[in-house]
């Protein structure tokens, strides 16, 4: 683990950059269906610190439990390196050039063909027993 991810903010209350979306990422995040997410902005700028953060809020300490795959995208034959666990995946699009939108595309293909059709039904329902907690 690198110093820089080991000292990283690891709660929405613990950020200090960009105070007034802090109140956004909790309100999201205590929703009964919290949405999905695609963040953007400049390099630094705390992205994947704070989407880190929103999803220890949404899901728990289970979103660091990560394994690191390669996926190999059929048509082209480019490679991404995909880190998920059972909640999220992380994509760097920066890797894949001009082929982004397809390998993309290939990834969540893939990761739909993979999932069983119960678990994917049980992802967008939430029960009062699963409060905050999909599979």
């Amino acid at each position: 683990m690198l110093w820089v991810d080991k000292h990283a903010p690891r709660r929405l209350d613990d950020l200090d950059c960009h105070e007034h979306l802090t109140p956004l990422f909790r309100s999201l995040a205590a929703s009964d269906a919290p949405p999905h997410l695609l963040l953007y902005g400049p390099s630094g700028a705390g992205k994947k610190t704070r989407a880190l953060a929103y999803l220890r809020e949404v899901f728990g300490e289970d979103i660091d439990k990560v394994r690191v795959e390669t996926f190999v995208e059929k048509e082209t034959n480019a490679e991404a390196t995909v880190c998920q666990s059972n909640s999220h995946i992380i994509l760097s699009c920066a890797e894949f050039g001009l082929r982004d939108k397809q390998i993309v595309q290939g990834v969540i293909k893939s990761l739909v063909e993979a999932a069983p059709q119960a678990s994917i039904a049980s992802s967008f329902f939430c029960t009062s027993k699963q409060k905050k907690r999909f599979k």
